[in-house]
């Protein structure tokens, strides 16, 4: 659904938490947006896009933080899907958990 407004985003649609990336893409280990942008001087501009939402619906930006910054996506998201798990293991309540792994195809 994208990131047009904050409406859009997984935690606005049901989910209760949130790991991963807004855009289309983004590189698996430097977590940076890899369609960069030349300006006037040939120089090139990425941004990162790899977050983790916060209990009040505002998010973070992890692609830089201790243990996210160079490990692979898969490697996150099963670290964030532990957590999760561990955190949930004697709510009395079904869980649902959804993982969209980024590492399973590229493009032709």
């Amino acid at each position: 659904l994208g990131f047009y407004n904050e409406s859009f985003i997984p935690t606005s649609r049901g989910f209760e938490t949130y790991t991963g990336y807004f855009g289309d893409q983004e590189h698996y280990l430097t977590h940076k947006y890899d369609r960069t942008q030349e300006d006037a001087n040939a120089d090139s501009h990425y941004f990162y896009d790899f977050i983790r939402t916060k209990p009040d619906n505002t998010f973070e930006l992890i692609a830089e933080v201790e243990g996210i910054a160079n490990v692979s996506s898969a490697e996150v998201f099963c670290n964030e899907a532990e957590r999760l798990l561990e955190a949930n293991k004697d709510a009395g309540a079904p869980m649902f958990l959804y993982m969209a792994w980024q590492n399973v195809h590229g493009p032709p």
